[in-house]
């Protein structure tokens, strides 16, 4: 194939450089490129690049990298280094996405566990506690039962030495009268005596 022709055109119309740009979406340096890298149908004519399409009224749409296949056979050695160069970032990117997918993963798996072992755990919290109030109602409870039975006991004991004296009870200054008369000693002489 010579300089001056790249890839004949069979019955398709050819484009100035400008023109095919501006149908294709891209800058003229990007045709050249193209065209150069052999991705772009090209000839010349008196010196002059002319781009090949299809039909020029409708315009082509612009390819993305992520529209073009990922392990397309390269046509050129600059398509095999580009080839290259996407392979190793996939594999970098694969050996790097991994790991971390790994990662995430068991922090998720962690993260359920975590939340069932909360769930657990408040539920005994609110069992623990729905306990204490009762036990605490209950130990409520038995205090005024065993504040009334003290109570009814006192009264008791009341009557039961009222009617042990057989008589009203004494009024406390007449028994202090009566003992006072009675002892005359000091209180440590009544421990010698003994």
């Amino acid at each position: 194939m010579s300089d001056d022709h790249r890839h004949m055109p069979h019955s398709v119309t050819g484009l100035s450089v400008g023109d095919a740009a501006a149908h294709l979406g891209i800058s003229a340096n990007a045709v050249r490129h193209k065209i150069r890298r052999g991705t772009l149908t090209a000839y010349k004519v008196n010196g002059e690049w002319r781009v090949t399409v299809d039909d020029p009224t409708r315009p082509t749409p612009r390819h993305t990298p992520e529209d073009t296949p990922r392990h397309m056979p390269p046509d050129s050695p600059a398509d095999s280094v580009i080839v290259s160069a996407r392979h190793q970032v996939e594999v970098l990117r694969d050996s790097l996405v991994a790991p971390l997918v790994a990662l995430t993963e068991r922090q998720q798996t962690i993260i359920a566990q975590l939340e069932r072992e909360r769930g657990r755990l408040e539920t005994e919290r609110n069992q623990a506690l729905q306990d204490a109030e009762n036990e605490r109602g209950i130990s409520q409870q038995r205090a005024q039962e065993l504040e009334a039975e003290r109570d009814a006991l006192q009264a008791r004991l009341r009557v039961l030495e009222a009617q042990h004296a057989g008589s009203p009870m004494q009024t406390p200054d007449a028994t202090e009268t009566a003992t006072d008369d009675a002892i005359d000693v000091p209180w440590w002489m009544f421990w010698r005596r003994l």
